[in-house]
């Protein structure tokens, strides 16, 4: 009887740590991707392209989930971009990348560069970098904040 307690003790104890954990932790459930997709829409962005859930961050002072973006043109031209999305929802942070990311590791994503010449972005900020450098190349933030509840969103000036 008390190895049947002690192991009812263990696993509630168990899982309240777990269940406190996944309150405060960062996940892909935070957002809906069809938020995401209506936000996309309104800001320029249209079907058909690909949206891949590539990973959420938890950074110094904010959460963010990170989505691969990516849209062939009739003239085999083929646009990527990184969306970025903090936690509070507010906003939207687009960055054109010249390929996928290879992984998310300690609130940093990766891709297939060398190092010296840009390979990661580092996310354990408050706010999105302005520019990344990547492969020798800077790109900057294209930022577009919620103007009401109805998901419009509007071009921000960074620079």
């Amino acid at each position: 009887m008390s190895t049947l307690l002690r192991s009812f003790v263990v696993i509630a104890s168990l899982l309240t740590v777990f269940s406190c954990n996944a309150k405060s932790a960062c996940s892909m459930t935070l957002f809906e991707q069809s938020l995401i997709e209506k936000t996309l829409e309104n800001a320029g962005l249209v079907k058909p392209y690909l949206l891949d859930a590539v990973g959420a961050i938890k950074g110094k002072e904010n959460c963010f989930v990170i989505y691969y973006y990516e849209k062939e043109f009739g003239n085999q031209r083929l646009t990527q971009r990184l969306v970025v999305v903090p936690q509070n929802g507010d906003s939207l942070g687009l960055y054109g990348i010249p390929e996928r990311p290879t992984e998310i590791k300690n609130s940093t994503v990766y891709f297939n560069f060398s190092k010296k010449l840009g390979n990661h972005i580092d996310f354990n900020v408050h706010e999105l970098p302005e520019n990344i450098y990547l492969d020798g190349e800077l790109y900057d933030l294209d930022l577009y904040k919620k103007t009401s509840t109805n998901l419009k969103v509007e071009r921000v000036n960074v620079n």
